[in-house]
């Protein structure tokens, strides 16, 4: 048995949290459009909370930030306690290639360090 899975085997915990969805009561959604730095989403295929089939949303939401997305087999919705090792590679090679490329804000962040050590 995977750890996290184990709240989904919590009497009741499916027909509330479906209840909670239902009343859209986690409004995060709209927020993706809003990410301006390049993403990487990892996604478990088996995620009762968040259907893999909800992972093109977020693919059109993201567009062009977009780097890379990852559905992982055997996995529901905390990859990073599923497949710990796993994701710790994919967000490894992640941030490997953003360290390759200079992002605007790295560039800012920079000079302004540069700014305060000066």
């Amino acid at each position: 048995m995977l750890v996290g899975r184990l709240p989904c085997l919590t009497d009741g915990w499916f027909e509330a949290n479906l209840d909670f969805l239902k009343s859209d009561g986690y409004r995060n959604k709209s927020k993706v459009k809003e990410i301006s730095q390049q993403a990487l989403i990892i996604w478990g295929r088996e995620d009762k909370i968040l259907p893999v089939e909800s992972v093109e949303k977020f693919k059109e939401d993201l567009g062009e930030r977009l780097e890379s997305c990852h559905i992982l087999e055997e996995c529901g919705h905390m990859p990073h306690l599923e497949k710990p090792d796993e994701t710790a590679e994919l967000i490894r090679r992640f941030v490997q290639t953003m360290e390759g490329k200079k992002q605007p804000s790295s560039v800012v962040d920079e000079h302004l360090s540069s700014q305060i050590e000066a």
